[in-house]
Parts: structure tokens; C-alpha cells; sequence
């Protein structure tokens, strides 16, 4: 052995290990759009600690088996998958990736309901401020590298011992830094909920009593729509009453290349426009979605506009997809009333991811020059939108500790209900926080990928 060269060796620390883990961040939120989180973790991901040179990532998906069907998009960023590995634990994906013949980065994927990311983010912030247990660390990992310098499974074996009881401490710590109501200095970083097919029909329902119960309080239907100028209550109805209409004709067709003929899902008599009969005409609209939605599936092929985004072409993301279009439209009403309300948490944050993944991503090539979006809503989620010739590609961003993100040329900050209502074109860029250059904003209202 003594010829042969070491696979372990610990080194000190690189700043350039960071701006590794961003480029494989960047491609990994481009290759697998239903990431929840892509984090730095590991001892690369501690500023100061030495730390053998391979960029540990982990990245929390709704479920891993859709990550297992479909390994080519991580095979071509030359991660391969190692079944065996943390065979143990189902809900656990690991993939190795050398650059140039020696082993660079190490990939996990866990599901969204394992416990395990937030015991790294825990250990990663706990090294990060605790410069005494970064020590003793940084102590074990030499001598498992001096003695087991042949081998990562001896070598992990060997700092094993020492990683119970870091780990041990790092708990306790985080448990009093919450208790007290401190934070440490590490960046924390949520994993994002993610709303289930089952919780978009709950929504939708939801957001259509609401919906409902806003037009059955109007004084009169009559009433202009203050966001829709050339609509009366009674045509908003109509409007968006046809649009569940056609949406349920498109789940139920299922596969095809175009949507349904429009007698399909329009008799051509219109919306009544007496009270009761017009709220009935809404409720039985609703009905036919979300009876088409049950009786498909979350996973039914069918139709959609959006063929040239990441977002899948399913019943389920018709599903999604209901979801802020109802609750925006309800605000709408509401607004009329003269009684606004903001969207719910819940609706507005997978209603704006939905929106970014689903409205604004396209492999069609953005007409102006470069740019980069951030978007940021105060309940702790953000996103970057990235626009050039290629298109518009679209990642959820979890800042990493210590992490310097690459500079924006736009962003905005605000309410999950304000962004999506300013997306919708509800409220003008001024009622959120924004900053660097307007004009991409104007720019990007004014796209239409399509033409």
C-alpha cells in the first residue's frame, strides 16, 4: 500500500470549496425542479475547517423514488448512484462524482420527511459558531486520516465516536439557542413545505367557498371589478367559472396534443345572472373540476400550455395550478367589496413557487440583455430567476452558511401574498421592497414567450 495513493486526506480549509458547491447548486436545482432544498453541508460548508476536499450536498425532495426512476439527469452531471449505500434507509439516495479521476463531490438525497437533513443543518451551524468543538473535530479527522489514509470506510469508522458526541452537543445547543430565542450566526435553512395533490384539492375547495361566499355578498353584481375595468361582478363569474370548466374537460381527456373543442366545456348559454342561480352555476363549475381531478389522479397525462417549463404536464399540476389562479381571483371580488384580504400562507408560497416554475420558466430565449432576479417573501422563502438566451430558469435559493449569494440585478421583497399579487398584476412594485434596476421588471411583464 505504500505506492498506492491516498483516498483520504485532510486538508485546510479553501474558500473555493464554496463557490464549487454554487456551481453544482445552480445544476442541480436546473435538474431536478422539484428540489425542496440544496444544501451545503459536511465539513467543507464550515468556514476554518479543514476537511478532506470533496463537496458534500444534500438535496430534500417530496420523494426520492421519483429521483430513482429517472437517474439519467444526474448521470449527466456525472453523479453516480450507489444503491448500496445507506441501504439501510429508504428514504436516503447517495451519488459520488470524481472530476478527473479523483472523488469530488458526494450527493444525498433525502426524502422530505426524513430527520436527517436538519441533524446536518443542526451539526454545520454548531461547528460553524463553536470554534472549540470545530477543534476537536478538525483533531479527529487527522488522525482517522493518518491512520486509515486507504480507506473512507475505516476513516469514518475512526471519527465516528467523536461525530455522536459533536452531534449530541450540537442538539442540546440548538434546543437552547431556541428556548432563549437566540440565533446563532449561521444562515438556518428551512426545508420548504410542499403541498400535496390532496392539499390542492382541499385549496381549491377552499378557495372557491371563499370565492363564492365574497360574490354572494356583493350589494350588487352589477359592480365594476376595479382590477378588471371592462368586467362586471357577474362576468368575472362567467370568466373564471368557464376557465374550471375547461380545465376539468382538459384533466378528463387525459393524453393529447391540443385541448378539447370548446363544446366540450362551453354550452354557449353563459352564466346566469340571477344571485342564486349564478352561485349555483359556480359551485356546479367547481364540482366538475375537482371531480375530474379525483377521478384522474395527481399523475394523468393531459395537456397543458406550459410544455416548454420544468412543471410536469399533468392532472396534478392542473391541480396546482387552480390554486392561486381561484384565490387570486377572490381577492378580486374582495377588492370590489372594498374589503381586500391577503392570501394565506399556505396558497401564496406554493402559489408563487408555482408561478415561477410553471408562468415564468421557458426554454425560450429572453429577448433583452442577461439578468438575475430575486425574489425573496418575509416567511423565510426565495427565488432566483436567471434570464438570457437560454431561456428563463427558475431555483428555489437556500443560502448555505457563510454563504455570499452572486449579486442580483433586480429583486424584490415582500408578503408571499403580495409577491403573488404582484406577479398577477394586482398591486404596482412599489407596495413591495425592491431594489436595482426597475426596468426588468417592466421587461419581464411585458414578455410573452408564446409570440
Amino acid at each position: 500500500m505504500k505506492d498506492a495513493k491516498p483516498v483520504v486526506e485532510v486538508v485546510p480549509y479553501d474558500p473555493a470549496w464554496l463557490k464549487l458547491f454554487r456551481v453544482e447548486q445552480r445544476l442541480l436545482s436546473e435538474v431536478l425542479p422539484m428540489a425542496l432544498s440544496v444544501e451545503h453541508f459536511g465539513s467543507t460548508s464550515v468556514p476554518g475547517l479543514a476537511a478532506k476536499p470533496i463537496i458534500d450536498i444534500m438535496v430534500v425532495v417530496p420523494e426520492v423514488d421519483a429521483v430513482v426512476t429517472d437517474l439519467r439527469v444526474l448521470e449527466q452531471l456525472e453523479y453516480v448512484y450507489r444503491p448500496t449505500a445507506f441501504s439501510e434507509d429508504n428514504d436516503h439516495l447517495f451519488f459520488a462524482k470524481d472530476t478527473a479521476g479523483i472523488r469530488s463531490h458526494h450527493l444525498h438525497v433525502f426524502g422530505v420527511t426524513s430527520l436527517v437533513p436538519e441533524a446536518n443543518r443542526v451539526l454545520r451551524a454548531y461547528l460553524a459558531a463553536t470554534p472549540d468543538a470545530a477543534r476537536r473535530y478538525e483533531a479527529a479527522k487527522r488522525r482517522a486520516a493518518e491512520l486509515y489514509p486507504y480507506s473512507r470506510a475505516q476513516y469514518g469508522a475512526a471519527k465516528e465516536e467523536v461525530v455522536a458526541h459533536l452531534s449530541a452537543e450540537a442538539r442540546r445547543w440548538s434546543l437552547r439557542n431556541s428556548l432563549s430565542g437566540r440565533r446563532g450566526p449561521v444562515v438556518e435553512s428551512r426545508v420548504r413545505n410542499i403541498l400535496t395533490f390532496s392539499d390542492h384539492l382541499r385549496l381549491i375547495d377552499e378557495r372557491s367557498t371563499a370565492f363564492r361566499a365574497a360574490v354572494a355578498a356583493a350589494p350588487s353584481l352589477d359592480l365594476q371589478v376595479p382590477t378588471h375595468p371592462e368586467r362586471t361582478l357577474v362576468d368575472l363569474v362567467h370568466h373564471v367559472g368557464l376557465a374550471r370548466r375547461k380545465s376539468a374537460a382538459i384533466v378528463a381527456a387525459g393524453p393529447a396534443d391540443a385541448p378539447p373543442e370548446k363544446s366540450a366545456w362551453d354550452d354557449g348559454t353563459g352564466a346566469p345572472r340571477e344571485r342564486e342561480a349564478l352561485l349555483a352555476w359556480w359551485t356546479e363549475s367547481v364540482e366538475q373540476l375537482t371531480s375530474a381531478l379525483r377521478e384522474a389522479g395527481p399523475d394523468r397525462r393531459c395537456w397543458t400550455w406550459w410544455d416548454d417549463s420544468p412543471s410536469p404536464q399533468t392532472s396534478g399540476a392542473w391541480a396546482r395550478r387552480q390554486v392561486p389562479e381561484i384565490a387570486v381571483y377572490t381577492y378580486d371580488v374582495q377588492l370590489t367589496l372594498g374589503a381586500p384580504q391577503p392570501l394565506p400562507d399556505e396558497v401564496a408560497l406554493d402559489g408563487f413557487d408555482d408561478c415561477q416554475f410553471t408562468l415564468c420558466a421557458t426554454t425560450v430565449a429572453w429577448p433583452h440583455h442577461p439578468a438575475i432576479v430575486d425574489y425573496h417573501a418575509t416567511e423565510g422563502r426565495s427565488w432566483r430567476l436567471r434570464l438570457s438566451r437560454d431561456g428563463a430558469q427558475v431555483a428555489r435559493v437556500t443560502p448555505a452558511a457563510g454563504e455570499d449569494p452572486e449579486t442580483a440585478d433586480a429583486s424584490a421583497r415582500g408578503t408571499a401574498s403580495d409577491l403573488v399579487l404582484f406577479f398577477y398584476g394586482r398591486i404596482p412594485l412599489e407596495a413591495l421592497t425592491f431594489e436595482g434596476d426597475r426596468s426588468i421588471f417592466d421587461q419581464l411583464a411585458a414578455w410573452d414567450p408564446s409570440v
